[in-house]
């Protein structure tokens, strides 16, 4: 009705596009905003929804222009900055990198609000500087809700089975689903009710299927505004509430700053404090937190025995497609790195190089889930200038997930990325039998592979420093006697060590829980402890 009795307004335009963006019509929110920028040019708030679209829509090099645009005209525009900064890391457009990412860390240390927390996981910080931004994050999620009424009273009770209540919008084809399906089915239903409240799409998979299936109550919060999630886990009577999504895409933080709980965690997809005070607890363990971090955290430390990260154990390998089939060459060693695109970077990747380059006959195969958006381009033209000839690098599109393990059969070591890690691809690499070369920073997330092979008892993958991990892998790719007994190890460990010993990890986990809900209805306040 607005726009018949005002066709030439760009703000009815714009808020037409935003409202295609809430419903994931992204096209037509594309074109929406066009238009309210040819009636209003320049207008710094339209041009960056504009951009936001163009990203999500897969027109990665348009939304970098865009956001270039944006920072023309309002250099403080800190949510811009953010995300020029990550998209330019997922695209490996890497020039002008270096002084964006320094514009990033002086936003922060000025205080300025609306810098990506999960953005800033993918930096060369410390994890003061992530607390810090965290912090300020948290703020602007408690301004969001300042005008609602909606809070909640929480008093001690006993109930025969304790009620937790797991949050994500990853509940479909995903690698929250892939991490969490088997600890769901596997937790002890005569002592705990588990309900899922899922936040993002229902693409009608497998997983998505799992996920329904291995809870007791599965609550679909799409339809729902921030108040409604909050008041429907609050009518649950969920005892812990678990925020499986922290500050990633898809967070419903509001819905936590609501305290529908009486007890909130932090855990799993978000590898960093939340520096919120409506978040009591986060998971971690003695390797990915190591004891006297516990200042960079606004959250009571929960370290589990061996890694918090829970894992499938159910998954079939199918049998490999040919090396031809794969984009592979004959013959030749392969370095894999499985990692999203936004992980690699230029310090990582002049590493990598100097590997090829002390292996010949070597490739390295990476993904590149949007293969119009011209990384594999970036990338070929970066390995050029290191040295390295072009077509030495492979790149595999997006697979199913069976097929996309299946091809780690043909992968000889995969190489891990710093400061972010792999985190469920480092597992899933491991799972199919694929050794992983890692070194491990100072943030969480810089030191989750190094996790999950200590817990696995393979040490000797841990490198001590980016020398070391290039000499290594270099060594391993030489010797294949050596690399032999890494795979049979591997084998061995995968059954005989507790990484994908689910059963042993719902009953750990289930003690974290016990414990932190008995603390509460005895009046206590949150306080870190290790499972033991």
């Amino acid at each position: 009705h607005a726009l018949e009795l005002s066709p030439q307004n760009g703000l009815v335009q714009a808020t037409l596009g935003r409202i295609y963006d809430a419903r994931e019509k992204t096209e037509q929110a594309i074109a929406a905003y066009r238009i309210a920028l040819e009636l209003e040019p320049n207008h710094p708030d339209v041009m960056f929804n504009l951009a936001v679209a163009l990203d999500r829509s897969g027109a990665w090099s348009r939304a970098i222009d865009v956001y270039q645009q944006v920072l023309q005209i309002n250099p403080s525009h800190a949510q811009t900055l953010s995300n020029l900064v990550y998209l330019k890391r997922r695209l490996a457009s890497w020039q002008g990198l270096d002084v964006l990412s320094q514009r990033l860390r002086q936003a922060l240390a000025s205080g300025v609000q609306g810098l990506s927390t999960f953005a800033l996981l993918a930096e060369s910080v410390s994890s003061g500087e992530q607390l810090a931004c965290a912090r300020l994050e948290a703020a602007r999620v408690k301004q969001r809700i300042s005008g609602s009424e909606t809070r909640f009273e929480h008093t001690a009770r006993m109930p025969d089975r304790i009620r937790i209540g797991y949050v994500s919008s990853g509940f479909h084809d995903h690698p929250t689903s892939y991490l969490v399906a088997d600890l769901f089915e596997r937790h002890d239903r005569d002592r705990f009710n588990i309900f899922a409240y899922g936040t993002g799409p229902d693409d009608g998979s497998d997983q998505r299927h799992r996920i329904r299936n291995a809870v007791d109550e599965f609550v679909d919060m799409r339809s729902l505004n921030i108040d409604q999630m909050a008041q429907r886990i609050h009518e649950d009577q969920i005892d812990i509430l678990v925020d499986l999504r922290g500050y990633g895409a898809g967070a419903v933080s509001e819905v936590f700053a609501m305290r529908p709980a009486p007890v909130q965690i932090n855990y799993l997809a978000f590898p960093c404090t939340m520096g919120a005070d409506f978040i009591d607890y986060i998971i971690a363990d003695e390797f990915v937190v190591p004891a006297g971090c516990e200042t960079n955290y606004s959250e009571q430390i929960i370290r589990l025995p061996n890694s918090y990260q829970p894992n499938d154990s159910t998954r079939q390998i199918p049998d490999a497609p040919s090396r031809n089939k794969c984009g592979l060459p004959d013959t030749g060693f392969v370095f894999c790195s499985f990692n999203n695109s936004y992980k690699i970077t230029p310090e990582i990747f002049l590493r990598w190089c100097a590997i090829l380059d002390k292996t010949p006959g070597s490739v390295l195969w990476l993904l590149d889930t949007n293969p119009d958006s011209g990384l594999a381009i970036h990338l070929k033209q970066a390995a050029t200038v290191n040295g390295v000839m072009e077509d030495r690098l492979i790149f595999m599109t997006r697979q199913p997930h069976a097929e996309y393990l299946a091809r780690y059969q043909h992968a000889g070591l995969f190489l891990d990325t710093l400061p972010y890690n792999a985190h469920t691809t480092a597992t899933d690499a491991l799972w199919a039998g694929c050794p992983v070369l890692t070194c491990p920073g100072k943030t969480f997330a810089s030191r989750v592979a190094g996790s999950l092979l200590t817990t696995l008892g393979m040490d000797e993958l841990i490198a001590a420093s980016l020398d070391e991990y290039v000499d290594l892998a270099v060594l391993l790719a030489g010797d294949p006697d050596r690399l032999a007994g890494i795979r049979k190890k591997l084998a061995a460990a995968r059954s005989s060590t507790p990484l994908f010993d689910m059963q042993r990890f719902a009953r750990d986990i289930e003690k974290a829980y016990i414990d932190v809900i008995e603390r509460f209805n005895a009046g206590e306040p949150a306080k870190g402890f290790s499972v033991s």
